[in-house]
Order: C-alpha cells, then sequence, then structure tokens
C-alpha cells in the first residue's frame, strides 16, 4: 500500500513539472510576441498598453485555470502496477479550458496586425502579401496554429494521450520562437528579414544623375543637328 502511494506520489509531481514547464515555456514564447508586437505599435501607446494589459490578463487566467485543472487531475490520478504507468480516470473541463485565454489573445493579435497592415500606406493592393510577410503575420498564425492544435485535441482526448500533444506542440513552438527571436534581432540590428523593401526599382522616382545625365544627352544631340544644319 505503501508503495502504491508513492507512485501515486510521483505520478503527482509528474503532473507537477510537466505544467510548470507548459507555464515557463507559454511565458517565455508570448513574451517573444509581445515584445515584437509592441514594436511594431510603438507609435500607438493604446495600442501597446492594451495588449500588455491582455497578455498579463490572459497569462493570468491561464495560471489560474492551470490551478483548477492539476487538482482535478490529481484527484483522477491512478498508477496502474500491471503495465507500470500512471492513469488518469477521467478529465475536467479545465484541461479544455486552461488553452483558451492564450488562443483568445493571439487571435486578437492577429486581428491587430491584419487592421494595421490595411492602414499602411502602399501603392497597390498587392503590396499588403509583402506588408504581411514584413510584420511577421504569417509567423504569428502559425503559433495561432500551434495553440489551436492544443484546444482542439483536449475537447476529445483523454488526459494520458494529450499529454503526447503537449510534447509534440512544445517542441513545435520553441522553434518557432526561436525563429521569431532572431528575427527580432535581425531587424533591431538593420539586417534584410526584418524589413522588406516594398519600392522596387523599376518604381523608384529617377534620381538627379538621372536627370543630369538625360540633359547631357539632350545637349549633345542639340549640338549635332546644329552642326548638320550648317553643314547643309
Amino acid at each position: 500500500m505503501d508503495g502504491q502511494l508513492r507512485r501515486v506520489q510521483t505520478c503527482y509531481s509528474m503532473i507537477i513539472v510537466i505544467m510548470l514547464y507548459g507555464f515557463l515555456s507559454a511565458a517565455a514564447v508570448h513574451s517573444i510576441i509581445l515584445y515584437r508586437i509592441v514594436l511594431l505599435w510603438d507609435n500607438r501607446k493604446i495600442v501597446s498598453q492594451a495588449l500588455i494589459s491582455g497578455f498579463f490578463l490572459c497569462l493570468g487566467g491561464t495560471v489560474v485555470l492551470s490551478v483548477f485543472d492539476r487538482k482535478a487531475l490529481a484527484n483522477s490520478l491512478q498508477y496502474l502496477e500491471n503495465p507500470g504507468v500512471c492513469a488518469f480516470g477521467g478529465k475536467s473541463l479545465f484541461t479544455i479550458a486552461v488553452w483558451c485565454p492564450m488562443v483568445f489573445y493571439n487571435l486578437c493579435v492577429l486581428l491587430l496586425l491584419f487592421v494595421g497592415i490595411l492602414g499602411n500606406p502602399r501603392r497597390q493592393d498587392s503590396q499588403i502579401a509583402l506588408l504581411l510577410y514584413r510584420d511577421g503575420f504569417i509567423m504569428y498564425l502559425v503559433f495561432f496554429a500551434i495553440r489551436l492544435a492544443r484546444l482542439i485535441p483536449s475537447s476529445f482526448l483523454d488526459a494520458g494521450d494529450f499529454l503526447k500533444v503537449l510534447v509534440i506542440t512544445w517542441a513545435m513552438e520553441g522553434v518557432q520562437s526561436r525563429q521569431l527571436l532572431l528575427r527580432v534581432k535581425r531587424s533591431q540590428s538593420g539586417g534584410g528579414d526584418g524589413n522588406v523593401n516594398l519600392w522596387h526599382s523599376s518604381q523608384q522616382e529617377p534620381s538627379e544623375s538621372t536627370f543630369a545625365g538625360t540633359m547631357r544627352l539632350t545637349s549633345t544631340v542639340q549640338v549635332w543637328e546644329e552642326i548638320e544644319m550648317r553643314v547643309i
């Protein structure tokens, strides 16, 4: 009986470690996302403050729901002697609700980015795709898809199978967050990945040297025409 109790406590400790790792991972990834978004909206303090407030509000909601989810999982936790694994007798609604705040926050960030890009000056509507790439909309969309990849399976998978989904999505999230951090650093150092030049050479205005060369060519043509007229 004591051995069974120790094994259950070991399983319970593993749950705490997994949830702590998930919380730290989510906090780190969303901090990078928040930092990037604030840089894009640094000229609009109201939007920046709303994003920061929404981030901490959603993160706080995630923490509270995680505590309730941990208690619910602990009550249904059991150790199976024959296979020698930890198992969960059931699943609570907190297992689904714990992912909702950050999914909602990512959706709001995507909407703000899209609205901000529509308000940017551009020569053609086809340049919206370049603006979306410049501001990292595609990468934030990938983060949003990863959040959905956790939220949707949590509604129909049991707690044991859902742990496999967590491991895969956390690995994908770590790779994407590293790419986003490198993108932010390149953008701050003046690299080409952070900013996309929307004004191609064919669309640029003629420079002063071009005008000067044209004037010299015109003058030369006029001189040769005058010489030919005199000869004639």
